[in-house]
Protein backbone atom coordinates (compact mmCIF):
# COMPACT_ATOMS: atom_id res chain seq x y z
CA UNK A 1 0.00 0.00 0.00
CA UNK A 2 2.75 2.29 0.94
CA UNK A 3 4.81 1.55 -1.93
CA UNK A 4 1.80 2.68 -4.24
CA UNK A 5 0.92 5.51 -2.76
CA UNK A 6 4.75 6.29 -3.24
CA UNK A 7 4.33 5.64 -7.12
CA UNK A 8 1.20 7.74 -7.27
CA UNK A 9 3.01 10.82 -5.25
CA UNK A 10 6.15 10.46 -8.08
CA UNK A 11 3.61 9.97 -10.58
CA UNK A 12 1.64 13.36 -9.74
CA UNK A 13 4.74 15.28 -9.33
CA UNK A 14 6.42 14.40 -13.03
CA UNK A 15 2.78 15.04 -14.24
CA UNK A 16 2.96 18.52 -12.13
CA UNK A 17 5.92 19.61 -14.13
CA UNK A 18 4.15 18.81 -17.93
CA UNK A 19 1.38 20.58 -17.14
CA UNK A 20 3.58 23.53 -16.58
CA UNK A 21 5.64 23.35 -19.13
CA UNK A 22 2.10 22.73 -21.17
CA UNK A 23 0.64 25.66 -20.56
CA UNK A 24 3.63 27.86 -20.22
CA UNK A 25 3.23 28.73 -24.19
CA UNK A 26 -0.47 30.00 -22.77
CA UNK A 27 0.42 32.28 -19.88
CA UNK A 28 2.76 34.20 -22.39
CA UNK A 29 -0.27 35.50 -24.28
CA UNK A 30 -2.96 34.82 -21.33
CA UNK A 31 -2.85 35.59 -17.40
CA UNK A 32 -3.79 32.03 -15.52
CA UNK A 33 -5.26 33.52 -11.84
CA UNK A 34 -2.44 30.62 -10.00
CA UNK A 35 -3.19 30.95 -6.22
CA UNK A 36 -0.72 28.36 -4.95
CA UNK A 37 3.42 28.26 -5.98
CA UNK A 38 4.84 25.01 -7.00
CA UNK A 39 5.94 24.13 -3.62
CA UNK A 40 2.27 24.60 -2.32
CA UNK A 41 0.97 22.96 -5.24
CA UNK A 42 3.88 19.92 -4.34
CA UNK A 43 2.78 19.26 -0.71
CA UNK A 44 -0.78 19.07 -1.17
CA UNK A 45 0.21 15.90 -3.86
CA UNK A 46 2.20 14.25 -0.73
CA UNK A 47 -0.85 14.82 1.77
CA UNK A 48 -4.03 15.11 0.08
CA UNK A 49 -5.93 12.09 -0.70
CA UNK A 50 -7.49 13.04 -4.47
CA UNK A 51 -7.08 10.32 -6.44
CA UNK A 52 -9.91 8.57 -5.68
CA UNK A 53 -10.53 4.40 -6.53
CA UNK A 54 -14.12 4.10 -8.32
CA UNK A 55 -15.55 2.44 -4.96
CA UNK A 56 -14.73 5.71 -2.95
CA UNK A 57 -15.75 7.34 -6.20
CA UNK A 58 -19.11 6.15 -5.96
CA UNK A 59 -20.00 6.60 -2.26
CA UNK A 60 -19.06 10.29 -2.78
CA UNK A 61 -21.16 11.01 -5.71
CA UNK A 62 -23.71 9.10 -3.61
CA UNK A 63 -23.81 12.08 -1.74
CA UNK A 64 -25.42 15.84 -2.02
CA UNK A 65 -23.83 18.25 -4.29
CA UNK A 66 -20.95 15.99 -5.60
CA UNK A 67 -20.86 16.46 -9.04
CA UNK A 68 -18.65 14.44 -12.00
CA UNK A 69 -17.01 16.08 -14.45
CA UNK A 70 -15.94 14.34 -17.52
CA UNK A 71 -12.96 15.68 -19.39
CA UNK A 72 -13.14 13.46 -22.73
CA UNK A 73 -14.42 14.81 -26.07
CA UNK A 74 -18.70 14.78 -26.00
CA UNK A 75 -18.64 12.23 -29.14
CA UNK A 76 -17.14 9.95 -26.63
CA UNK A 77 -18.62 11.53 -23.46
CA UNK A 78 -22.24 10.41 -25.89
CA UNK A 79 -21.54 7.00 -25.82
CA UNK A 80 -21.04 6.46 -22.11
CA UNK A 81 -20.49 8.92 -19.07
CA UNK A 82 -20.20 7.86 -15.48
CA UNK A 83 -23.79 8.86 -14.10
CA UNK A 84 -26.35 10.45 -15.75
CA UNK A 85 -25.66 14.19 -13.93
CA UNK A 86 -22.19 14.18 -15.17
CA UNK A 87 -21.27 17.12 -17.08
CA UNK A 88 -19.16 17.24 -19.68
CA UNK A 89 -16.32 19.93 -19.92
CA UNK A 90 -13.46 18.61 -22.88
CA UNK A 91 -9.89 19.21 -21.01
CA UNK A 92 -9.53 21.94 -23.77
CA UNK A 93 -11.75 24.33 -21.98
CA UNK A 94 -10.73 24.10 -18.78
CA UNK A 95 -9.47 27.17 -18.61
CA UNK A 96 -12.93 28.36 -19.93
CA UNK A 97 -15.97 30.56 -18.19
CA UNK A 98 -17.85 27.26 -17.77
CA UNK A 99 -15.41 25.74 -15.64
CA UNK A 100 -14.56 28.90 -13.70
CA UNK A 101 -18.98 28.53 -12.71
CA UNK A 102 -18.62 24.59 -11.99
CA UNK A 103 -15.82 24.41 -9.98
CA UNK A 104 -16.35 27.75 -7.51
CA UNK A 105 -19.63 26.27 -6.34
CA UNK A 106 -17.64 24.33 -3.57
CA UNK A 107 -19.42 21.18 -3.90
CA UNK A 108 -17.16 18.04 -4.30
CA UNK A 109 -16.02 17.69 -7.72
CA UNK A 110 -14.88 14.22 -9.44
CA UNK A 111 -12.89 14.96 -12.70
CA UNK A 112 -12.19 11.91 -15.19
CA UNK A 113 -11.02 11.26 -18.47
CA UNK A 114 -10.64 7.58 -20.55
CA UNK A 115 -7.37 6.48 -18.38
CA UNK A 116 -7.12 9.26 -16.03
CA UNK A 117 -4.05 10.73 -17.26
CA UNK A 118 -5.50 13.82 -18.16
CA UNK A 119 -7.86 14.39 -15.03
CA UNK A 120 -4.20 14.46 -13.16
CA UNK A 121 -3.19 17.15 -15.25
CA UNK A 122 -5.92 19.15 -14.73
CA UNK A 123 -6.62 18.49 -11.08
CA UNK A 124 -3.06 19.67 -11.00
CA UNK A 125 -4.03 23.02 -12.93
CA UNK A 126 -7.18 23.40 -11.04
CA UNK A 127 -5.35 23.31 -7.37
CA UNK A 128 -2.95 25.87 -8.10
CA UNK A 129 -5.46 28.10 -9.29
CA UNK A 130 -6.57 27.73 -5.78
CA UNK A 131 -10.06 25.36 -6.82
CA UNK A 132 -11.25 23.79 -3.92
CA UNK A 133 -13.09 19.91 -3.00
CA UNK A 134 -11.74 18.47 -6.54
CA UNK A 135 -11.09 14.92 -7.08
CA UNK A 136 -10.10 12.89 -9.95
CA UNK A 137 -11.47 9.55 -10.52
CA UNK A 138 -8.23 7.02 -10.74
CA UNK A 139 -7.69 4.77 -13.90
CA UNK A 140 -10.01 6.90 -15.57
CA UNK A 141 -13.71 5.60 -17.11
CA UNK A 142 -11.43 2.66 -17.65
CA UNK A 143 -11.08 1.86 -14.40
CA UNK A 144 -14.52 2.53 -13.29
CA UNK A 145 -16.37 0.09 -15.86
CA UNK A 146 -14.10 -2.69 -14.44
CA UNK A 147 -15.30 -1.82 -10.91
CA UNK A 148 -18.88 -2.13 -12.48
CA UNK A 149 -18.00 -5.45 -14.01
CA UNK A 150 -18.45 -4.05 -17.54
CA UNK A 151 -14.96 -4.42 -18.54
CA UNK A 152 -13.39 -1.95 -21.37
CA UNK A 153 -14.99 -0.64 -24.25
CA UNK A 154 -15.81 -3.37 -26.24
CA UNK A 155 -14.49 -1.88 -29.71
CA UNK A 156 -10.89 -1.94 -28.08
CA UNK A 157 -10.85 -5.55 -28.65
CA UNK A 158 -11.40 -3.98 -32.81
CA UNK A 159 -7.98 -2.14 -33.30
CA UNK A 160 -4.49 -3.12 -32.90
CA UNK A 161 -1.91 -0.43 -31.72
CA UNK A 162 1.20 -0.10 -34.09
CA UNK A 163 4.54 1.41 -33.56
CA UNK A 164 5.97 3.63 -36.28
CA UNK A 165 8.41 1.45 -37.29
CA UNK A 166 6.15 -1.52 -37.54
CA UNK A 167 3.88 1.14 -39.78
CA UNK A 168 6.65 1.85 -42.28
CA UNK A 169 6.96 -2.07 -42.90
CA UNK A 170 3.40 -2.63 -43.13
CA UNK A 171 2.31 0.44 -45.42
CA UNK A 172 5.28 -0.88 -47.57
CA UNK A 173 3.83 -4.74 -47.82
CA UNK A 174 0.01 -3.81 -47.62
CA UNK A 175 -0.64 -0.81 -50.47
CA UNK A 176 -4.26 -0.29 -50.04
CA UNK A 177 -4.19 0.61 -46.44
CA UNK A 178 -6.08 4.11 -45.53
CA UNK A 179 -4.13 6.15 -43.63
CA UNK A 180 -6.77 8.14 -41.51
CA UNK A 181 -4.82 11.50 -40.00
CA UNK A 182 -7.68 12.38 -37.14
CA UNK A 183 -5.68 16.23 -36.46
CA UNK A 184 -7.14 19.21 -37.30
CA UNK A 185 -6.53 20.98 -40.66
CA UNK A 186 -3.76 23.53 -38.86
CA UNK A 187 -1.53 20.12 -37.32
CA UNK A 188 -1.70 18.60 -40.71
CA UNK A 189 -0.49 21.61 -42.48
CA UNK A 190 2.55 21.66 -40.37
CA UNK A 191 3.51 17.83 -41.79
CA UNK A 192 2.03 14.23 -42.03
CA UNK A 193 1.96 11.05 -43.24
CA UNK A 194 1.89 10.61 -47.06
CA UNK A 195 -1.09 9.79 -48.64
CA UNK A 196 -3.34 10.51 -45.26
CA UNK A 197 -7.13 11.15 -45.55
CA UNK A 198 -7.70 14.15 -43.22
CA UNK A 199 -10.95 13.74 -40.55
CA UNK A 200 -10.37 15.79 -37.50
CA UNK A 201 -11.58 14.02 -34.77
CA UNK A 202 -12.78 17.72 -32.82
CA UNK A 203 -15.38 18.42 -35.70
CA UNK A 204 -18.90 18.38 -34.79
CA UNK A 205 -19.57 15.42 -38.01
CA UNK A 206 -16.91 13.47 -37.25
CA UNK A 207 -19.16 10.52 -36.71
CA UNK A 208 -21.00 10.93 -40.00
CA UNK A 209 -17.87 11.00 -41.71
CA UNK A 210 -16.41 7.78 -40.68
CA UNK A 211 -19.62 6.22 -40.75
CA UNK A 212 -19.66 6.57 -44.61
CA UNK A 213 -16.15 4.93 -44.49
CA UNK A 214 -15.91 1.85 -46.43
CA UNK A 215 -15.92 -0.73 -43.84
CA UNK A 216 -14.10 -3.38 -45.75
CA UNK A 217 -10.79 -1.71 -46.32
CA UNK A 218 -8.04 -1.57 -43.33
CA UNK A 219 -7.25 2.01 -41.07
CA UNK A 220 -4.31 3.16 -39.68
CA UNK A 221 -5.57 6.10 -37.38
CA UNK A 222 -3.04 8.59 -35.91
CA UNK A 223 -3.30 11.53 -34.55
CA UNK A 224 -0.61 13.59 -32.84
CA UNK A 225 0.41 11.87 -29.82
CA UNK A 226 -1.54 8.32 -29.36
CA UNK A 227 -4.75 9.93 -28.02
CA UNK A 228 -7.27 11.47 -29.97
CA UNK A 229 -6.65 8.36 -31.92
CA UNK A 230 -6.94 5.69 -29.60
CA UNK A 231 -10.68 7.64 -29.04
CA UNK A 232 -11.37 7.59 -33.09
CA UNK A 233 -10.99 4.16 -32.88
CA UNK A 234 -12.99 3.58 -30.37
CA UNK A 235 -15.82 5.11 -32.42
CA UNK A 236 -14.86 3.58 -36.04
CA UNK A 237 -15.42 0.24 -34.44
CA UNK A 238 -18.60 1.40 -32.80
CA UNK A 239 -19.69 2.31 -36.69
CA UNK A 240 -18.57 -1.34 -37.75
CA UNK A 241 -15.10 -0.56 -38.79
CA UNK A 242 -13.20 -3.52 -37.62
CA UNK A 243 -9.52 -3.53 -39.77
CA UNK A 244 -8.15 -0.64 -37.52
CA UNK A 245 -4.75 0.05 -36.58
CA UNK A 246 -3.51 2.84 -33.95
CA UNK A 247 -0.21 4.46 -34.13
CA UNK A 248 1.28 4.64 -31.11
CA UNK A 249 3.06 7.66 -30.02
CA UNK A 250 0.98 9.22 -32.89
CA UNK A 251 2.45 11.82 -35.33
CA UNK A 252 5.52 12.70 -32.61
CA UNK A 253 6.41 9.59 -33.44
CA UNK A 254 6.65 8.95 -36.70
CA UNK A 255 9.13 12.16 -37.82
Amino acid sequence: MKDKRVIAVVSAIAVFFLVLFVYSSYTKKNTIPLKLTAQETLQLIGEEEYALSPKAVEELLGGEGAKAVDLRMPNVFALAKLEEGAVNLPFSELLGEESNKLFDEGNPVVLYDQDGTKAREAWLLLTQMGKKNVKMLEGGFDAWQEYKGVGKIESEKSFTNIDAEGLKNFLKENKDVVVLDVRTPEEVADGAIEGNINVDFRSPDFLNKVSQLDKEKTYVVYCRSGNRSVSACHLMALKGLKNLYNLEGGYKSWK
